[in-house]
């Protein structure tokens, strides 16, 4: 979990005594409640909200808002500002599900949107506040979906009898994998994985676009399960397909449901469960529809 925001501030003051600091920082057009009772300093932008309703759904914030604000402070239009060291983008995102409610980020667009979706996780996570982090965690869950009919209809809008169609945003998932397992979400890694093995190399080793357009990496340990489960996949993919086109073995030409999650299964148990036992994650979740989407 990342660590609480810090105390640490500056005091700027006015001819007047009351700080009226700038800097070249914005107020944030949307975020900012003439009426709020605390200023929150991210990057180049200000955004002035409540103190109650912050500390209310957050221990970290009220935690924060126990410790004494030392006589010189930094403050502005006589209220505390607080510096935090997040991403603009997340913080925005963030502050407006909290502020303005979870129905502000329900439309069909911002259902959809990763930069929304990685800040309810991430910033959810960080400041404790369990609603908007589920929240963040079913959204992935549609990016990512279990069932195959889900998948189909994220990959295949027009059908599985045409060529898959992934997201404009599908680089994106470098950074789902990295919050799966950051939230040890296993089964979910093991999807993100699957997708970014179908990235180019090139594209893998470049990362996504992340917040405040800095770029996000495979961690380490991502990585190594990309490289370890590449070569295995080629050969499942073929064994799938081959089964899908012919039959098994056991039955030529009599392709079923039943089949396939036998081969999904297989490929589960010998090749994505060791890897991710291998990598220590910690959890009892079940990988048995875990890579419905090779069937393509």
């Amino acid at each position: 979990m990342s660590s609480p925001p810090s105390l640490k501030r500056q005091r700027v003051d006015d001819d007047n005594g009351a700080s009226d600091i700038d800097h070249g920082q914005t107020r944030h057009p949307d975020l900012w409640f003439e009426d709020g009772n605390v200023i929150l300093s991210v990057k180049d932008t200000f955004f002035r909200v409540y103190r109650g309703i912050l500390a209310n759904a957050s221990p970290v914030f009220r935690d924060l808002f126990t410790v004494p604000q030392p006589p010189d402070g930094e403050t502005m239009d006589g209220c505390p500002v607080i510096r935090l060291q997040d991403p603009k983008e997340d913080m925005e995102n963030f502050l407006k599900v909290l502020f303005k409610g979870v129905r502000a980020v329900r439309t069909k667009e911002a259902r959809a949107s990763w930069p929304i979706t990685r800040a309810l996780i991430r910033l959810g996570d960080k400041y404790q506040i369990d609603e908007l982090l589920q929240e963040g965690k079913e959204r992935l869950l549609v990016r990512l979906p279990d069932g195959i009919d889900d998948w189909d209809a994220l990959y295949y809008p027009e059908g599985t009898d045409h060529a898959e169609s992934a997201p404009s945003d599908e680089i994106q998932v470098i950074a789902m994998a990295n919050i799966s397992r950051q939230l040890k979400m296993r089964d979910t890694l093991a999807r993100a994985i699957y997708r970014c093995i179908r990235l180019e190399s090139s594209t893998i080793l470049a990362g996504c676009p992340g917040a405040d357009g800095v770029h996000e990496f495979l961690s380490t340990e991502n990585l190594a399960l990309c490289m370890d489960i590449r070569p295995s996949l080629l050969i499942w993919d073929a064994r799938m397909r081959s089964d899908l086109v012919f039959g098994s073995p056991a039955g030529r030409g009599h392709c079923c449901i039943g089949q396939i999650k036998s081969i999904q299964d297989d490929f589960s148990r010998d090749l994505v469960m060791p890897a991710l036992e291998k990598a220590s994650l910690e959890t009892s979740e079940s990988l048995s529809t875990v890579l419905t989407m090779i069937v393509q």
